[in-house]
């Protein structure tokens, strides 16, 4: 098969995750139902509210195949496993779980966009770049801190000198 192919099948299958996920959810259900009974508290699926999440992701997933496919192998292997990461996404709107092994393959994508801005011509599409990778993961940070369930724990800034309330 072509390189070109290659990201063509794999945009597709990232595609049919979205596509079928309702299909894939009832498989996954069944299987920790099945075998992983403790993290039936965790069946809830993930929500969509804006769609931002969604279209940032498609997009990195379109980089990293375009630019990920031109670097030598050590490279590569690292890039893959970035993909695998956007990979995440669809099955964690099945499965809102998946969301923790997320962190796992974080690190990967962040020797990827190094990668992927090495490879970008001109400094106005680099700069733009940072610009969209910086903006959505204060996003995703502000999202993550301000969740209901989370804002008990991160709504207010503590330092060190704050523990003696504790005491």
């Amino acid at each position: 098969l072509r390189r070109s192919s290659i990201g063509i099948v794999v945009v597709l299958l990232y595609a049919a995750l979205f596509i079928f996920n309702a299909n894939i959810g009832t498989v996954l259900n069944v299987l920790i139902a099945g075998y992983f009974d403790r993290y039936l508290v965790y069946q809830d699926p993930g929500e969509v509210h804006t769609g931002l999440g969604i279209i940032y992701g498609t997009g990195m997933l379109l980089l990293t195949i375009f630019y990920g496919r031109t670097q030598n192998k050590r490279i590569a292997t690292v890039v893959n496993i970035a993909l695998l990461n956007y990979f995440l996404m669809p099955i964690n709107l099945i499965i809102n779980m998946i969301a923790r092994v997320d962190f796992y393959f974080y690190p990967a994508v962040l020797v990827a966009y190094p990668v992927i801005l090495g490879n970008f011509r001109g400094a106005f599409s680099r700069v733009l770049l940072l610009t969209v990778i910086f903006t959505f993961t204060a996003w995703k940070f502000y999202g993550f801190v301000n969740f209901p369930e989370n804002l008990e724990y991160y709504g207010t800034y503590k330092t060190i000198f704050s523990a003696l309330e504790w005491y």
